[in-house]
């Protein structure tokens, strides 16, 4: 009921409002096609190029110039989040003059693309900051419902309300910039953070998770673009029931395993400091993997039906689904990856992000339907298909190797950070120091980790509370102390 009531809170609703806008522009390809469809041309001097491949460019062009100017776009998406919103709502202006005729000449065109991408590329850099900086089990639970909000909100309105998807199509942006900027400013402002390198082990095991989505976004080219698909015998409202069901499926095992960690910690006499964060971000690598094995099995059946019905009609649908849920998946793992090893997140997003998604678009929309028109026959054959599935069950079993060969490292690290935790905590803060002043339990908890340096929402991630009880705390401690500053709780509550 506890873990309930936290994740309904201010900052917390806001957060699942605010991605289930994004996953919504993200990952629904209804904003994309509205406003580059793949059949659309735009003149380029005497050649006529398909909107969607100039869109494609322009995004891989913005996202090379972000990469160079990366810490500074990061510095600024986080100090600045009247900056983050005012890109958003260029974002929406984009959205509104692509979709709108009187604005349908090559000068429009040009500037709703541009003005749509500026506000694409900073709500994916900054939500993913947040994450970032936020990265918990409770934060991939909470991405999880957000998930499945964005397919809930997409389904509905496509059903029940097809005028409002037009309009809701519109402020996608706006209203996911409005949520980062109403919440809390990061405490302390921009992290810096080095440029080291992503260890081999977790980089190769990214790579393969790449290699396995690009393969997908094949067959999803593959089912979208073949003549000898039939919306006939599997309309595509049985997608989005598979992807409702799937989302459902994730968001449950995501529960699960963050109600078990939760329940375990506490059991445990609760470990904080080093030890539960690494312990915590070994799980959230462990959740990422046991929902890749679940959507490896799920490929596999998709690929077991087209192969038995030697139709890409059902089959096809659900390995397009499992598919879809691997950007879900990508995202949480980038995010662990950048929380653990403390890289530059904006770099780390623009690589193995933006550009996994360039790429998996110009395979899915472009290259595999054009292919899949000439060569008809060569993916239609037992051939084709054999060689689809060859190539999965070799990706997945690499990538399943060395995603287990990343957390065995990962739990070792936790293991032999424990004993120090143990040693820090909870006795850290002198009894007598707790007693004179008459700190709670709580109280000596946040008063320890904020002494430390951590920052008021890590502290309230730390300790499953939100940032504004974490904040009650710390005005009552500053009040039982007489106290003012981090500095001065310092001195008192802190050994020398």
């Amino acid at each position: 009921m506890g873990t309930m009531k936290r994740l309904l809170d201010k900052e917390r609703l806001l957060v699942i409002v605010g991605m289930t806008f994004f996953w919504a522009l993200f990952r629904h390809q209804t904003v994309m096609q509205r406003m580059f469809p793949v059949e659309g041309t735009v003149a380029l001097g005497d050649i006529e190029a398909s909107q969607f491949a100039v869109f494609l460019a322009v995004l891989f062009g913005f996202g090379a110039l972000a990469f160079l100017l990366a810490r500074r776009i990061e510095r600024f998406l986080v100090e600045h989040k009247v900056g983050t919103l005012a890109c958003s709502a260029l974002g929406t202006l984009g959205i509104v003059m692509g979709t709108t005729e009187e604005f349908s000449s090559p000068v429009a065109f040009w500037v709703c693309t541009l003005l749509f991408t500026v506000g694409f590329l900073a709500l994916y850099l900054s939500w993913a900051s947040y994450f970032s900086r936020h990265y918990s089990l409770e934060t991939i639970f909470v991405l999880s419902i957000s998930y499945l909000l964005s397919l809930l909100l997409f389904t509905v309105a496509k059903s029940l309300f097809p005028a409002l998807l037009v309009f809701l199509v519109e402020l996608l942006p706006l209203a996911c910039g409005l949520c980062l900027y109403l919440l809390p400013q990061a405490e302390g402002g921009f992290e810096e953070r080095s440029a080291k390198a992503i260890p081999r082990y977790k980089l190769l095991y990214v790579v393969l998770f790449i290699a396995f989505l690009l393969v997908g976004s094949v067959t999803r080219g593959i089912v979208d673009g073949m003549n000898g698909f039939s919306t006939a015998s599997m309309p595509y409202s049985m997608r989005r029931a598979i992807s409702l069901l799937l989302a459902v499926a994730i968001c449950l095992i995501c529960a699960y395993r963050y109600y078990k960690f939760t329940k375990g910690i506490a059991g445990a006499g609760v470990l904080k400091g080093a030890g539960l964060q690494k312990r915590e971000y070994a799980e959230g690598e462990r959740l990422t993997l046991l929902c890749w094995i679940f959507f490896v099995l799920l490929f596999f059946v998709g690929m077991a039906v087209i192969v038995a019905s030697q139709s890409y009609a059902l089959g096809g649908h659900i390995v397009v689904v499992a598919r879809s849920g691997l950007d879900f998946l990508l995202w949480i793992l980038l995010c662990g990856i950048a929380a653990s090893e403390r890289v530059r997140t904006c770099r780390l997003f623009l690589v193995c992000g933006v550009l996994t998604e360039i790429a998996s678009w110009t395979i899915s929309y472009l290259i595999v339907p054009l292919a899949a028109t000439e060569s008809q026959e060569f993916f239609s054959s037992l051939g084709g298909r054999s060689i689809l599935l060859s190539l999965f069950f070799l990706l997945a079993l690499l990538t399943l190797t060395f995603g287990a060969l990343s957390l065995n490292r990962e739990s070792v690290a936790a293991s032999e950070t424990v004993p120090d935790a143990k040693r820090e905590w909870p006795d850290a803060i002198a009894p007598e120091v707790v007693g004179r002043y008459g700190l709670s339990k709580r109280e000596a908890e946040v008063a320890w980790l904020y002494g430390q340096g951590y920052s008021l929402s890590k502290v309230a991630s730390r300790l499953y509370i939100s940032t504004g009880t974490a904040q009650t705390h710390i005005k009552s401690i500053y009040r039982k102390l007489d106290i003012h500053s981090r500095n001065e709780l310092i001195e008192i509550v802190l050994p020398r």
